[in-house]
């Protein structure tokens, strides 16, 4: 990157971790910025995302592209930005388990968090999400133990465990993804 550019109202930004020196001087602020895709992540880069959350004050947005089998990384629950309001995990080969659902609910990321896209392992991970996420609005979920054959069950199954208030429905996109919203 030319050391002569200096970018100050970037709004969306996709990045690869770790950031090269030359990316804090290229970007004189953060201040537009409301969006991050992050094409890989693990637990080493937390300093790094937590440094990029604290520079952009109108960040409402993180994704996760996650290209290797990695779990939910333990340090995404020690982030803290309090305008984050959205966070998609995407390409992720992991699938959530009960106690990382739990962990992620009790994170600042989990309370805080609106809309949620998440990969998860069975349908009690999707209750976990529900119950425990308290400022959830809409949640987009792919899961392991639901098919083309058993979705619409899946779904009836659902409205008979989950609270009044959340309406949920099939993704035509994919085989195994719901969307709820409460």
């Amino acid at each position: 990157m030319p050391s002569d550019i200096c970018l100050s109202r970037i709004d969306y930004i996709t990045i690869k971790f770790p950031l090269h020196d030359q990316f804090w001087s290229a970007i004189s602020n953060f201040n537009c910025l409301h969006a991050i895709n992050v094409l890989s992540y693990n637990d080493a880069y937390q300093s790094e995302l937590q440094n990029l959350f604290d520079r952009a004050p109108k960040f409402r947005s993180l994704r996760i592209n996650q290209d290797d089998s990695l779990p939910l990384q333990t340090s995404l629950s020690k982030c803290i930005n309090p305008s984050s309001h959205s966070l998609s995990f995407f390409k992720m080969n992991h699938c959530l388990n009960e106690e990382e659902c739990l962990l992620f609910c009790d994170s600042p990321l989990g309370m805080q968090c609106e809309t949620c896209t998440f990969n998860v392992e069975n349908l009690l991970c999707i209750i976990i999400l529900v119950k425990n996420m308290i400022n959830l609005q809409a949640l987009h979920i792919y899961c392991q133990e639901i098919s083309a054959e058993n979705r619409v069950e899946v779904i009836e199954w659902l409205k008979d465990y989950l609270p009044s208030t959340c309406f949920c429905y099939e993704r035509s996109s994919s085989t195994n993804g719901i969307r709820i919203w409460m």
